[in-house]
């Protein structure tokens, strides 16, 4: 059973340095929190609620525009369109074909989409001032 357990934080958590007690406080709350979407998105259901549950009207767009590169839907996207494309943002390729990204995935991901967020801000932010 412990091995069980120690396969999933090493899957989940890779090589982080799990001796800090701060570190390691933050990193269960955030991969909960993440397992916690992981878990409600990871089958796609045709009736899923609209990503603006998750994702601002803008960062959703932005990732629209980032990963498909085709005008924007008229219909917002639905959770599992958000799920899955955070997850490719993060550099997950499904192959194992199982339908989920790791905890990791999702928060690099994550990680992408906010830098994302923040470089636009920045360039509006300068064409105000020009």
């Amino acid at each position: 059973m412990i091995n069980d357990h120690t396969h999933w934080a090493t899957q989940q958590f890779g090589k982080s340095d799990l001796g800090d007690p701060r570190r390691t406080a933050r990193l269960v709350k955030l991969a909960s929190t993440l397992a916690k979407l992981q878990l409600k998105f990871a089958n796609a259901l045709p009736d899923s609620p609209s990503c603006e549950q998750l994702l601002s009207p803008k960062a959703w767009k932005l990732l629209w525009l980032k990963r498909i590169k085709t005008p924007l839907p008229e219909t917002t996207p639905n959770m599992s369109w958000a799920y899955e494309e955070l997850a490719k943002l993060g550099g997950w390729k499904d192959t194992k074909r199982t339908g989920c990204a790791s905890v990791s995935v999702l928060w690099q991901g994550w990680l992408k989409l906010q830098a994302i967020l923040e470089g636009y801000d920045l360039a509006k932010s300068l064409e105000s001032d020009l």
